[in-house]
């Protein structure tokens, strides 16, 4: 379709002048010879459907292939011997090891929420993280850890943890068993069956050990609890947690987490 000050890409070829009565000139011949297709900027935007959880979803191929090394990969292997898969919906393709709503989460980001106000809830960017982990979207994980990271109210270690030990996030996990340790309640039994029996035996372990080991941070505790103030002393517990959880085989040196 011709823009209505220009004319079609034929009348810019011949030089051809519009014929509104206005006689105002076409676009310049381009001098170069015919037009090139632009690296970055000329996007194929055919659209593929998708089937998560017996939901259908049809989106364009572009922002996945962008975004995702796996997806990438994907639509990179020729087609078999059925055609292209994707096109109709007996024919979607299917995205294992996701929910319909980690899915959603990673559409709206792509779609509406790539800009730095993006008002996504907790439970939201929760989503997106463990769709960028599953399918290798570096820079859509990177937002999505940032964003739990500041997140208020905070996220709670618990889940922290878990979700951590599931998407390879190590940074989170020991600052999380830490605060775990100052907490002043135990563990509870939704909160064990969250973290499995290791992280939970091993977690009591330097519970213990913090408070069998070393005194209050601060007297004012005693009988007088000072908000946002560590109950130990913060060296002492991130040593005892350090020294505790060297027990797992991570193939780490706790000592450079």
């Amino acid at each position: 379709m011709a823009l209505p000050w220009y004319g079609t890409t034929a009348n810019l070829a011949t030089g051809a002048t519009m014929q509104d009565g206005n006689s105002r000139p076409a676009s310049p011949i381009n001098p170069n010879g015919p037009a090139s297709h632009h690296h970055e900027f000329y996007i194929d935007d055919e659209m593929s459907i998708f089937l998560v959880e017996g939901r259908l979803f049809k989106v364009h191929r572009y922002f996945l292939t962008r975004e995702s090394e796996v997806l990438h990969g994907m639509f990179e292997m020729p087609p078999d011997a059925d055609g292209v898969a994707g096109r109709t919906d007996e024919e979607a393709i299917l995205l294992p090891g996701v929910t319909a709503k980690q899915f959603l989460a990673f559409l709206k980001f792509v779609y509406h929420g790539m800009h730095n106000k993006c008002q996504f809830s907790l439970d939201e960017w929760t989503d997106l993280l463990y769709f960028s982990h599953h399918f290798v979207c570096d820079d859509v994980l990177d937002r999505a850890i940032r964003e739990i990271d500041t997140y208020r109210p905070p996220i709670d270690p618990v889940d922290k943890i878990v979700i951590g030990e599931k998407c390879d996030i190590r940074e989170w996990l020991y600052p999380s068993y830490e605060t775990l340790c100052q907490r002043r309640n135990p563990i509870t039994l939704a909160e064990a069956a969250k973290l499995g029996l290791v992280t939970t035996t091993l977690l009591a372990q330097a519970r213990e050990e913090v408070r069998a080991g070393a005194g209050l941070a601060s007297f004012a505790y005693l009988g007088h609890p000072v908000q946002d103030q560590p109950l130990y002393d913060p060296t002492n517990v991130a040593n005892v947690v350090r020294r505790v959880f060297a027990q797992l085989s991570h193939g780490e040196d706790p000592e450079r987490i």
